[in-house]
């Protein structure tokens, strides 16, 4: 096939550095995949954090919601009662009072 020994060698030198030159390109290839997926690793544990915290505010804002429902329907109570509910009570001017002051803050 080689008409020499020098050409045959020439011949093994070319592909014994045209592979070691694949094999950079294949290392340098590598290490470009391996920084992106450490970028999409961190991208991903962030997310997570993120969305941990996001959950956390949104429960604690529900709490919140539901503390207000409450009062809220407390104040609705308070401003049915009339002052004739009262009468037989120990305190009727002061139940009259409570149902003004519900009234006037849910703007009845």
């Amino acid at each position: 096939m080689f008409p020499n020994e020098q050409a045959q060698d020439n011949f093994f030198n070319s592909i014994g550095l045209i592979s070691f030159l694949v094999g950079v390109q294949n290392l340098q290839e590598n290490r470009q995949q391996t920084a992106a997926n450490d970028v999409h690793v961190a991208n991903d544990e962030q997310a997570k954090l993120l969305l941990t915290e996001i959950r956390k505010l949104f429960q604690e804002q529900n709490e919140i919601l539901e503390e207000q429902n409450k009062t809220l329907e407390k104040l609705e109570e308070m401003s049915e009662i009339k002052f004739e509910d009262c009468v037989d009570g120990e305190y009727p001017i002061l139940c009259s009072a409570m149902n003004e002051i519900a009234r006037t803050l849910l703007g009845k």
